[in-house]
């Protein structure tokens, strides 16, 4: 169900803590978004009033509007620069550093990678987006187990989840690919090609050298060996 059409008055939302789907009234708002050409975000207003509440100021507020029109339909992941969006806003990158700190703490957003955030949807879906969807993949990375990574301490698991949708990983698994030559290092299959993790020790940001390309069927095996 897309959160977009104009006549809902309500809509399914996915309960993050017992994974049901429950039914909120759904709130439509043009709010500030000095790039946003027309349409409107769909916002959760009680949630997000609090967070409105909590910045209070105008110069605050200025910089989590202009943080929410980052996000777009196409736009999951973006990269927030504190030292250019200070300039842009003629604001102090101390107040932007503040800002960015809160919203973290507030769960509003996650940093995946360097400087590259996601936006919670339970608070806000950007202008056309699938909503339902972006809750659900949100939901799932808070059910992970440490079996999926073992590597890794519980507390990252989410963190980790959301990384490899990002663009920057994305950007690492390819160059990975294209060094192998397109090929699984193990059986020389050309299908179901991923880029695997030798090692975490250098995870987000991620050498050549600590990834491998492996089919599918490989990366699943690599893993069972490694348990």
């Amino acid at each position: 169900m897309n959160y977009t059409k104009e006549n809902s008055s309500y809509v399914e939302i996915i309960n993050k803590d017992t994974g049901e789907i429950e039914y909120h009234k759904l709130i439509k708002v043009k709010d500030f978004k000095p790039t946003m050409k027309g349409g409107y975000q769909m916002i959760y207003k009680k949630d997000r009033d609090e967070i409105i509440f909590d910045l209070s100021s105008k110069a605050k507020l200025n910089v989590l509007f202009t943080i929410e029109n980052m996000f777009t339909k196409n736009r999951k992941t973006v990269v927030i620069n504190q030292t250019k969006l200070a300039k842009k806003l003629k604001l102090s990158v101390r107040l932007i550093n503040t800002v960015v700190s809160y919203l973290l703490k507030a769960d509003y957003l996650k940093m995946i990678g360097d400087k590259e955030f996601m936006l919670n949807p339970y608070f806000l879906v950007p202008y056309r987006a699938d909503g339902l969807l972006l809750q659900k993949e949100w939901a799932e990375m808070t059910k992970l187990s440490v079996d999926t990574i073992r590597k890794l301490p519980e507390k990252e698991l989410l963190r980790y989840k959301i990384y490899l949708q990002s663009d920057g990983w994305k950007d690492r698994a390819n160059e990975c690919k294209k060094l192998a030559k397109y090929k699984c290092d193990i059986c020389g299959s050309v299908k179901d090609l991923e880029a695997h993790h030798k090692t975490y020790d250098n995870l987000y940001m991620e050498l050549q050298e600590d990834l491998q390309c492996l089919c599918n069927e490989c990366h699943k095996n690599t893993h069972k060996e490694n348990q």
